[in-house]
């Protein structure tokens, strides 16, 4: 069985890299899903 990358971050981990969360502001997303664009349209109609 191949062992396949989860996510973005998965990389560094596996690199041994040390990580860190930084709080972000919510108003800041990326669009990469149907969910995301439908929050999308709620905050252009708010």
């Amino acid at each position: 069985m191949i062992d396949r990358i989860q996510d973005s971050v998965e990389p560094a981990v596996m690199a041994g890299m040390n990580l860190a969360v930084i709080p972000g502001d919510e108003m800041n997303f990326r669009i990469e899903t149907p969910v995301d664009l439908e929050r999308l349209k709620l905050f252009i109609n708010a």
